[in-house]
């Protein structure tokens, strides 16, 4: 039998989430020199690079840690260091 999970239109669903505001940021991708920025498979400087994201180019993103951002960019996620984008 299919069971359908139905919510009460009176029901109080604001603590269900764990999200914060910051999750959704919008900024642009500035490198020095005008050069890509790297998304990467892990936060470390060593990961392998998923795809390039050209300087100037808007996008949004997720904090993740003090310097790395979760970034969604031409179908791929990945992490991105957060002092490239502004």
């Amino acid at each position: 039998d299919l069971i359908i999970n139905e919510v009460d239109a009176d029901e109080d669903l604001s603590g269900l989430s764990e999200e914060t505001v910051n999750d959704h940021l919008e900024g642009v991708v500035t490198k020095p020199n005008d050069g890509p920025l790297n998304l990467r498979v892990n936060p470390d400087k060593k990961a392998i690079v998923l795809v390039t994201i050209p300087s100037g180019t808007k996008l949004s993103y997720k904090e993740f840690s003090d310097d790395w951002a979760i970034v969604r960019y031409n179908g791929h996620e990945g992490y991105c260091l957060k002092k490239f984008i502004k």
